[in-house]
């Protein structure tokens, strides 16, 4: 049985569609952080690193931290965490994460739970 497309055939055109990429910063022990884009929006996943390590990783990819739309932190492990707080309060990033995951944190500022 042949597969299908995941896009069938429709009548869109092309410049309709907009394509979602993905980027590690890194993973590991010592820190996860994952970048996230679609169309000008760019989401990083976790902050487990510096700021300094995140501005030089971004470089890399021709980012710089004020691009970055919003944070998304998806639990409170030092090694997906430790560089939230610093670098959302620096470059003014909206933080997203669960209820308990945020007050586990303990933020400063106000961020959005779900």
């Amino acid at each position: 049985m042949p597969m299908r497309p995941i896009c069938p055939q429709t009548s869109a055109r092309p410049s309709q569609f907009q394509f979602l990429t993905a980027a590690s910063l890194g993973s590991g022990s010592k820190g996860n952080a994952t970048l996230v884009q679609l169309g000008d929006q760019l989401l990083l996943v976790d902050c487990g690193f510096s700021t300094r390590q995140v501005t030089k990783r971004l470089a890399r990819l021709g980012l710089a931290p004020g691009d970055i739309t919003a944070l998304l932190v998806t639990h409170e492990h030092s090694d997906h965490m430790r560089g939230v707080q610093t670098l959302a309060h620096k470059f003014n990033i909206p933080v997203y994460g669960s209820h308990g995951t945020l007050k586990a944190m303990n933020f400063p500022f106000a961020a959005n739970s779900f």
